[in-house]
């Protein structure tokens, strides 16, 4: 675990102590207690922690607030009418979310979602003293921003505030695009934001395709940010419905924007766009698709005389060739880039390129030359503090002592690289991971572990949508069992 992410899981803790604290010294009373949360899957693991702990001691209600007439009063009133046993007990937790879902955005003069729901709150604070009860209010890091200032008579009442750290994965950083939502006149967005979330800019981006059409330009930005959250809710662990339609979804908007951006020839946000698309398709394993974009990034990249560009795009063109099977043209890829990253002093770069060609020289069977450069790449990724990146040269290192033989030295790298994809829920790595676990404790005859291995690979890649490797799961297992 690096310090990081220890430094997080202690913060939250502490949080969540605190906010335990508070909800069993406060019975039968009003108790306003405010949790911040940008991240859905963190958020619903802490509700349902307490509300397990809590009860049957104290009861525990959910209400979700209604996005049409976010009133909080309205929503905790239904429910007692609903529940009598709330007007006997007077002991209770109701929890309140929902307020992720409100829109920010004010369009046309048109009163936000969010800012009916501030207004309803700064008039609550009476209303809410018929009910002796513990209230927690969910929010965003973003809600909270304006609650204090919009809202100061509720949040002059609040008896605690909780803030679980998480990245979130439902956002986009609102600096990234808050120029393009200011060169429009009709919209109103407040500077002091910090993330702006998908549902806003879904709904932002159909309201101008409306008032001014498809072709409009500010738009290929927009599809290209909405595609970027879509993408990196594939990265991390997202509490998604459906992975495959995450992906389309990603690929769509990215493909809009392309469109967008070759037609108004902006090469620099074009070539950024290919790239991340290029990203999805090797991800999908449809690595043809992913060369296609690649190729077209690269000359972009050569034409406007970007090193660092040109040597991105020959080490992604090297993984993609490599997961063709075409191994020398996927060595000629990474020792152009490594070249050119030893040129311009990018370690990171030389770190992942000495990485990639430890992989390459594994499949050909030069064991040694393959470890001397793991080695390499994992002496610069600690350097610099770059823990995913460490997991994969664990994962490399894993797999060459797995040729060679070295079954108990791979078990120990693939361990290390598993313990740090699932310490900062990176979805990509775990099950490769897993899956060459697997493998290697089959070799050694440990049935039952690899099978373990097998089932925990195949229910990530059944998220993720990944056929191919859901089936590669399914022959494994039967193998064990025959």
């Amino acid at each position: 675990m690096n310090n990081e992410t220890s430094s997080i899981i202690d913060q939250n803790e502490r949080e969540y102590e605190g906010l335990i604290v508070s909800l069993e010294a406060n019975q039968e009373r009003l108790n306003i207690l405010i949790c911040v949360c940008d991240q859905e899957k963190l958020r619903e693991e802490i509700i349902d922690r307490y509300s397990k702990e809590l009860e049957p001691v104290i009861p525990c209600y959910r209400i979700d607030l209604d996005q049409k007439e976010p009133s909080l009063r309205a929503a905790i009133a239904s429910l007692v009418s609903r529940k009598p046993e709330l007007l006997q007990s007077k002991n209770a937790v109701i929890t309140t979310t929902g307020v992720e879902k409100l829109h920010s955005i004010e369009w046309q003069q048109e009163k936000s979602e969010l800012d009916k729901f501030f207004g309803y709150l700064q008039w609550t604070r009476e209303g809410l003293r018929e009910f002796p009860y513990s209230i927690v209010l969910w929010v965003t890091s973003t809600v909270e921003v304006n609650l204090r200032k919009k809202s100061p008579d509720f949040w002059s009442w609040r008896k605690g505030v909780f803030r679980f750290i998480s990245p979130p994965s439902n956002f986009l950083p609102c600096q990234e695009i808050l120029p393009i939502l200011q060169s429009f006149d009709e919209i109103n967005i407040d500077k002091d934001i910090p993330f702006i979330s998908k549902e806003d800019l879904l709904e932002l981006i159909e309201q101008i395709e409306v008032n001014k059409g498809k072709k409009e330009p500010r738009l290929a930005s927009l599809y290209a940010s909405l595609a970027k959250i879509y993408n990196l809710r594939l990265l991390y662990r997202s509490p998604l419905v459906d992975y495959r339609q995450e992906q389309q979804l990603a690929i769509e908007y990215y493909q809009k924007a392309i469109n967008l951006q070759k037609e108004l020839n902006l090469e620099l946000d074009l070539v950024a766009s290919l790239d991340s698309l290029a990203g999805i398709y090797y991800f999908l394993g449809e690595y043809q698709k992913a060369i296609e974009f690649y190729q077209q990034s690269l000359a972009i990249f050569q034409k406007i005389g970007d090193r660092w560009g040109e040597a991105d795009s020959y080490n992604n063109l090297g993984n993609a060739y490599r997961f063709l099977g075409e191994y020398q043209k996927a060595i000629e890829f990474y020792q152009q880039s490594l070249a050119i990253f030893q040129e311009i002093d990018d370690i990171r770069g030389v770190a992942y390129c000495y990485n990639n060609l430890g992989n390459i020289y594994n499949y050909l069977g030069e064991y040694q030359k393959a470890i001397e450069f793991h080695q390499q790449s994992l002496a610069i990724k600690r350097e610099i503090s770059d823990i995913t990146g460490e997991a994969y040269s664990y994962l490399g290192l894993g797999n060459v002592y797995d040729s060679l033989g070295e079954y108990q030295k791979a078990i120990e790298f693939y361990q290390k690289s598993l313990e740090i994809f699932q310490e900062i829920g990176y979805i990509i790595g775990e099950p490769k991971t897993l899956l060459n676990l697997g493998v290697t404790y089959y070799k050694l005859k440990r049935i039952s572990e690899a099978k373990e291995a097998y089932l925990q690979a195949r229910e990530l890649y059944q998220a993720l949508g990944l056929a191919g490797y859901v089936q590669k799961c399914d022959q494994a297992i039967r193998r064990l069992e025959t």
